[in-house]
């Protein structure tokens, strides 16, 4: 039961987590030039889609890392952290020089996909905890997908068409995510029966305000 809960939970996380993150990246370049006082600053916006998504699989650490946390094994979770680290330190100083600050947000990136690679083989491995790896990289393929093709196709010299398309990249990443497969049977007849609730109780206040 424990393992069935946190691999839904973990997997409903990502979901949740890549939307948000693919909302922020399609539109963080003009966030920033809005609240951004000098041009100079506009062109941080490339950093942006890199890091939120580092701060999403870091959220997924905290999932990957249950397997260690309920075996007590406290002494590689410690150690992974030192790991992450020595490997982040050791590529800023690799990829800043040549990249800038692309290569930092890079380096925030990789350090985090090894230290979650520990975890997941670590949590199966000492506690049986396997999550569902399909799905998540069924999200993974479907938000960074629509992400590079919104970058080809949705930077125009209208901000009007620019902001009407990415609104079509966000219903696009719901609609392939819901025709694709990913959610199952039983998933379905839970959304179903829970947006039938939803609609009974709307239904019911209504009926009562107009009698009384």
């Amino acid at each position: 039961r424990p393992k069935e809960f946190i691999k839904k939970a973990s997997t409903y996380f990502y979901l949740v987590g890549m939307f948000f993150c693919l909302s922020l990246s399609l539109y963080c370049k003009e966030i920033i030039e809005m609240i951004a006082t000098k041009n100079e600053f506009w062109e941080s916006w490339v950093v942006v889609p890199i890091m939120g998504y580092s701060f999403i699989l870091n959220g997924m650490g905290i999932f990957f890392d249950w397997g260690l946390v309920m075996t007590k094994n406290g002494f590689r979770i410690s150690l992974n952290v030192i790991i992450g680290a020595v490997l982040n330190i050791g590529l800023n100083f690799l990829l800043i020089p040549t990249l800038g600050i692309l290569g930092a947000a890079y380096s925030t990136l990789i350090s985090i996909l090894i230290m979650n690679a520990i975890r997941i083989y670590y949590s199966a491995k000492f506690y049986g905890l396997h999550f569902d790896m399909g799905r998540l990289l069924h999200i993974t393929y479907t938000g960074i997908g629509l992400y590079a093709i919104s970058q080809f196709i949705g930077n125009s010299n209208s901000i009007v068409i620019d902001l009407g398309l990415k609104i079509l990249f966000l219903l696009s990443f719901i609609l392939v995510i819901s025709f694709t497969g990913f959610f199952t049977p039983k998933e379905k007849k839970g959304f179903q029966e829970a947006w039938e609730n939803i609609r009974s109780i709307g239904l019911r206040q209504t009926y009562l305000k107009v009698m009384t």
